[in-house]
């Protein structure tokens, strides 16, 4: 799996890695179904056999002070939709800004007010919402869908089961590992061109960068209840894992082996010995995305299709400023990781067959149809929109590429390096479980000023043993 992984991001990042979150691919008719008539025309896909409407509900709408070019790309595309599916009525809502996504989903859900489908779940958490049921078996769209042979394999084993079974269908793919800003590390008196590869080079220049009454910091550390998140690829740089496979279907909880406790130890060091971290340990997401765009931090845990000019233009800083780098390692004997993952389409287990059909050929036209993606991509030029995502659709990579005018060549190029050691984010069941029971522990060892490794060591264990007491059919030892 890491090595088709590796490999296909590798020609993405060859081939185009820019792609706009807002709204993606698209994907049009269905190929005839068993009784030889298509299942997605414009006349058929949204209506009942009574020839009344479907209504369907979605969360896609932008938030209110999303930038000019998003909101311009949603109503371009929702006009085609309406234009393509005027037997569908929808129902379009805005996920509030600054909740947790997945609990906002889950209690939609229970409260029969969930979307009809949704494209924002992470592969990653499919395993775990198709043991509980969370979201719909996609097998009987999937297979008569035109695009199924279109799409990106990246994902392939975490989004469907064994028996050939299909819940989901990618959106984008990307990755992440280490944001730099050139600009902020010369202000420290760093130099860009050469970039710490190892830990104790990372520690030192984050030292000397770091000035609190600027204020400017070497890393903005991930301290807040996302943290296991950016703790699995610094256990991967440090030559570990999280889980490892036993085969069976279940899987060894590896974050408390001795890489797990390297790791958690020098963040530990990174807030207190080397005292390169912001002041707030704990701080708020959308605070710390503040301070990496503001250009307040020289390195920072984050993902550089998340940054756009226009975004970027408020807080005077330049696209060309930034830039991604493999994660440092605790020592040269290691590959460089960055954390590969994507957001993928879902569908709600709640909502009758016509309603499933009509989301599903909804969300995959706008994030298949190659019509749909010219008109988004020439926006995102216009606009000055940069978004280095890898596209669902696999044949469009190079015409990506050609049409986007606002991506730097540096970061093009740092990306295919960055592509050469990702790995994906683990997506064995229970791991957004997994990794919330971390976050309490993480969070005790960054804020312990003396914390011992046996300290560390017992922490990561205990948590350890309470997930294999809680999720036995998930983990064991």
């Amino acid at each position: 799996m890491k090595t088709k992984l590796a490999k296909s991001l590798c020609l993405s990042a060859v081939v185009g890695l820019t792609l706009m979150t807002v709204t993606g691919c698209g994907g049009s008719k269905s190929e005839p179904n068993s009784s030889g008539q298509s299942g997605n025309t414009a006349e058929q896909a949204g209506q009942t056999e009574q020839g009344a409407k479907i209504k369907i509900k979605l969360w896609e709408k932008p938030q209110p002070d999303a930038p000019k070019g998003k909101v311009e790309a949603y109503n371009a595309v929702m006009a085609k939709v309406k234009q393509k599916f005027p037997n569908i009525e929808i129902q379009d809502e805005t996920l509030k800004p600054g909740t947790d996504y997945r609990q906002e989903y889950d209690k939609a859900l229970m409260a029969n007010e969930a979307p009809t489908g949704w494209r924002e779940f992470p592969n990653v958490d499919i395993p775990t919402r198709i043991k509980n049921g969370t979201i719909a078996d996609i097998t009987e769209f999937y297979n008569s869908w035109e695009h199924k042979d279109k799409m990106i394999d990246t994902f392939n084993e975490s989004i469907s089961t064994t028996d050939g079974k299909f819940y989901a269908v990618p959106v984008f793919s990307g990755f992440i590992n280490t944001l730099y800003n050139a600009k902020t590390i010369k202000a420290g008196g760093g130099d860009p061109e050469k970039l710490p590869e190892t830990w104790a080079e990372f520690a030192e220049l984050g030292q000397k960068i770091t000035d609190v009454g600027v204020p400017r910091f070497g890393y903005e550390i991930v301290g807040m209840d996302w943290n296991a998140w950016p703790f699995t690829a610094w256990v991967w740089s440090a030559g570990g894992e999280m889980v490892r496979p036993n085969g069976d279907g279940t899987y060894k909880i590896a974050f408390n082996e001795e890489a797990g406790v390297d790791a958690a130890v020098f963040w530990n060091e990174m807030v207190w010995k080397h005292k390169m971290t912001q002041k707030d340990t704990l701080q708020d997401w959308n605070k710390l995305q503040d301070d990496i765009m503001a250009g307040r931090a020289g390195f920072s845990w984050f993902d550089v299709s998340g940054l756009d000019q226009t975004s970027l233009d408020k807080y005077g800083q330049k696209l060309d400023d930034f830039g991604i780098m493999p994660m440092p390692v605790k020592d040269k004997s290691i590959t460089r990781p960055s954390l590969a993952g994507g957001r993928v389409i879902t569908i709600n287990p709640k909502a009758s067959k016509e309603e499933q059909k009509a989301a599903f050929d909804v969300l995959t036209y706008i994030t298949y149809d190659e019509e749909v993606l010219k008109e988004q991509w020439e926006i995102a030029a216009r606009e000055n929109i940069s978004d280095l995502n890898v596209p669902a659709r696999k044949d469009l990579y190079e015409l990506k590429l050609s049409m986007s005018t606002t991506v730097p060549e540096r970061i093009k190029q740092e990306l295919i390096a960055a592509a050469a050691g990702a790995k994906s984010e683990p997506f064995c069941p229970n791991w957004n479980d997994l990794k919330n029971a971390l976050s309490k522990p993480l969070q005790q060892i960054l804020l312990k000023k003396d914390i011992s490794r046996d300290e560390v060591k017992s922490l990561l264990d205990k948590t350890a043993d309470e997930l294999y007491t809680k999720f036995p059919d998930s983990f064991r030892k």
